[in-house]
């Protein structure tokens, strides 16, 4: 189900950009990131992207 918020107070906040972290910091803590998010939300099939029998994206 959707639901349309259109007064929803949404504030973007732009991640942290540090030059001082080199790449390889960079990427080890965008991994951590990503296996935070896989550890709390991993089972969740429901939010993953649909696709037909074709492989096409419903939308």
């Amino acid at each position: 189900e959707v639901v349309v918020t259109p007064d929803l107070p949404i504030t973007y906040h732009a991640g942290e950009q540090n030059e001082e972290i080199s790449d390889a910091e960079r990427t080890r803590l965008a991994k951590r990131n990503f296996y935070r998010f896989l550890e709390k939300w991993g089972d969740r099939e429901d939010l993953l992207p649909y696709e037909d029998e074709e492989g096409e994206d419903k939308e």
